[in-house]
């Protein structure tokens, strides 16, 4: 048992550490099937006993479930590590894809009825909810701890690029393998995570950050609570690109009037262009950081606005594609400020990961369930509810009243 424990030891030293850009690489599988699944929506509610609606109410049920994962992983990152976190996530995403395909598939060769089908789906959203919650955290967390003050709002762009790169392949991804087989990017998406798998094994992750006792677990629950101003923000920013990219598919099928397979591709090259337009505003963010982050985020809440008023005003498909790519670097630049914001308030990171992850969580669910009650209505009825969520971000970031940040 000693020799053990010695090379244990011996080989935790010997290993190499991981780097930043390698552990940023765990939230990959979050933007690919964000995107890819999205890209596929057409193909998904041809080939289940689904409409646009009920996906949209199963993508939210994921979102639930995610919001629990989200509260108990940060929890279990004292304890069980960076290692065991990421790995458990990384797996149970896998399952997720394995078991949609597997219902899907099931359904369409008549294997499966709808009520076990649609059963069978809900549990694939719960297992990736409860699972994939676990590699932002960690992922932010561990960034955040191999990097310095002065390295914060690079640690959490490199977060911010590697979802957006991952967001562009993607559409690549569905655009390239759906004419193959309506199921491949399904299939790829389950295969992703095990390669993420093997590439951390044996690499020694950071430092697992301190354990609270219990005497201090109330008030490490508390300090889940982020400041009203950032939890609005971040809020609304997470339910305006929520919004947006699932309504995207329903508004080229109504400006295209063509089959499922054409307005998939559409919506590929629309989704590869935002997330191009998103990694372009994330470097020169890096490159260029703000002076002052709240005059930033005030300047983009105006320009969503904007974007929002222009698709109220007059639609057609060009008009759709240009203001929607512009928006999206609006909603890039957004998201690593106001993450950098938090960060430098609080010295914990995993509660700052914590934070991050409700407030998101939270912003997915209310534009997934807004958008699914908006299907019924008109397109302005949409684009007022973004004009809505834009207004939001600009009271929240005037009215909040910021500490002194920490040099």
């Amino acid at each position: 048992m000693q020799t053990i424990l010695i090379n244990k030891k011996t080989q935790d030293i010997y290993s190499p550490e991981i780097s930043l850009n390698t552990l940023a690489l765990m939230v990959t599988p979050i933007g690919l099937g964000q995107s890819a699944l999205l890209v596929c929506l057409p193909l998904l509610v041809e080939h289940s006993p689904l409409g646009y609606g009920q996906w949209a109410q199963l993508f939210a049920l994921g979102m639930v479930f995610y919001f629990v994962g989200s509260i108990l992983w940060p929890l279990r990152l004292p304890r069980a590590g960076y290692g065991a976190v990421i790995g458990k996530g990384l797996l149970g995403y896998s399952a997720s894809m394995l078991m949609l395909a597997t219902c899907l598939w099931g359904w369409q060769q008549g294997w499966l009825n709808d009520n076990l089908c649609i059963a069978g789906l809900a549990a694939s959203r719960v297992v990736y909810g409860l699972f994939s919650s676990a590699l932002v955290p960690a992922g932010q967390s561990g960034c955040a701890q191999l990097s310095s003050t002065q390295q914060r709002l690079k640690s959490f762009s490199t977060i911010s690029l590697n979802l957006a790169l991952a967001r562009s392949g993607g559409p690549l991804l569905a655009l390239l393998l759906s004419p193959l087989h309506w199921l491949a990017p399904i299939w790829v998406l389950m295969a992703w995570p095990l390669v993420l798998v093997g590439m951390f094994l044996g690499k020694r992750m950071p430092t697992s950050p301190p354990l609270s006792s219990s005497k201090k677990k109330l008030d490490w629950l508390a300090q889940l609570k982020a400041p009203m101003g950032f939890t609005l923000i971040a809020m609304a920013s997470t339910a305006f690109a929520s919004s947006l990219q699932f309504y995207a598919a329903p508004i080229l099928e109504t400006l295209l009037q063509t089959q499922a397979q054409q307005v998939s591709h559409w919506l590929g090259a629309l989704m590869l262009g935002a997330a191009v337009v998103s990694a372009i505003a994330h470097f020169l963010q890096s490159k260029n950081p703000a002076g002052n982050h709240q005059t930033r985020v005030l300047l983009i809440a105006i320009l969503l606005i904007s974007c929002a008023f222009g698709w109220y005003m007059a639609l057609s498909l060009w008009h759709f594609l240009l203001l929607t790519l512009v928006a999206s670097m609006g909603l890039a630049w957004l998201t690593p400020l106001y993450s950098t914001l938090l960060s430098l308030q609080n010295a914990n990171h995993h509660h700052v990961a914590a934070q991050l992850s409700l407030t998101h969580l939270l912003g997915h669910c209310v534009g997934l369930m807004v958008s699914a009650q908006l299907l019924a209505g008109t397109l302005q009825h949409f684009f007022i509810w973004l004009m809505i969520l834009g207004f939001l971000i600009m009271v929240a970031i005037v009215s909040w009243v910021v500490p002194t940040q920490r040099r």
